[in-house]
């Protein structure tokens, strides 16, 4: 996530329980790839599939909120750690849904470039 490219403001702010939040709200959003394939198989089994264009349009949008949040100060080590958890599931996340909708849509042309 960027938002540790400003970590010594945020140990300046914080102390060194900016960094400990920061590693697991990161970490914490590796969970989102679990409940991701989770709710992938559920859909397959109900017979529906996931629509990537939509949710590529929903993750930028959610993610464009959390800059904003950040760009708007972070003034407290929960808002740190939310900021770092969006930032960890949609870094996860990105690569999946991406490569998921390229591979599915595109006949594997685009495969070898990502």
């Amino acid at each position: 996530s960027a938002i540790f490219l400003e970590s010594s403001v945020y140990l300046d702010k914080f102390g060194m329980i900016a960094m400990n939040r920061m590693t697991i709200g990161y970490n914490l959003g590796t969970c989102c790839v679990a409940l991701f394939s989770v709710a992938g198989s559920i859909l397959k089994r109900c017979g529906r599939e996931i629509n990537y264009p939509a949710l590529i349009y929903a993750m930028g949008v959610l993610y464009m909120v959390a800059i904003l949040v950040a760009a708007f100060g972070i003034n407290s080590i929960e808002t740190l750690m939310v900021v770092c958890f969006l930032g960890g599931s949609f870094g996860w996340l990105s690569g999946i849904v991406h490569f998921a909708h390229l591979t599915m849509r595109y006949d594997n042309v685009y495969g070898s470039i990502v």
